[in-house]
């Protein structure tokens, strides 16, 4: 055995999932979060949705009441995400590490279910669905390696990149588009 548990063979019948893109926080001042990146680390401007409403929402396989509000930004080819939880249920921020710090990474799949197969496959758990009011669909994973999001994009995303667009002008002052 190698590669953390798998197999060699596993490894090959899995196949490469698409690049990682996001590397996600929570945060308990959604607010606050925002103007430290934007300052410190010149990431930004963030777009804030607040209090995002999910028409689905599962958690290790029953029905979860999620209420989150995000705030992304990009730099440099990467997506910050910072998530504040509003709910009290059990639900996959419940995973963040104690000491802050990286809570997931995520990875934007044109073809959601085709990835979900290679990550059970190489051993990952699910965690969570959700599927926005937009449509959206996102899964959470865990495994060896932590904590995976895959977010469905079978269309593209047009606010990840418009966000990212916007973080190639931007000149640092305000930290949050319109």
């Amino acid at each position: 055995m190698s590669n953390f548990g798998m197999s060699t063979a596993a490894v090959g019948a899995v196949g490469f999932l698409p690049p990682i893109t996001q590397i996600a926080y929570v945060v308990v001042d959604l607010d606050a979060a925002v103007t430290f990146w934007a300052r410190h680390m010149r990431v930004g401007p963030f777009r804030i949705l607040p209090h995002i409403q999910y028409v689905e929402s599962e958690y290790r396989g029953a029905f979860a009441e999620f209420d989150l509000s995000l705030a992304l930004a990009w730099r440099d080819g990467v997506e910050i995400e910072l998530m504040q939880l509003h709910s009290k249920g059990p639900c996959i921020i419940d995973h963040a590490p104690a000491c802050g710090g990286v809570h997931h990474v995520g990875i934007r799949t044109a073809n959601i279910a085709e990835d979900e197969r290679r990550l059970v496959a190489a051993g990952m758990r699910r965690l969570q669905r959700n599927v926005s009011a937009t449509g959206t669909e996102t899964m959470f994973f865990e495994g060896p390696l932590g904590l995976i999001e895959l977010i469905g994009v079978p269309g593209g995303s047009p606010l990840a990149e418009k966000l990212r667009q916007a973080a190639l002008v931007w000149d640092g002052v305000d930290p949050i588009l319109p």
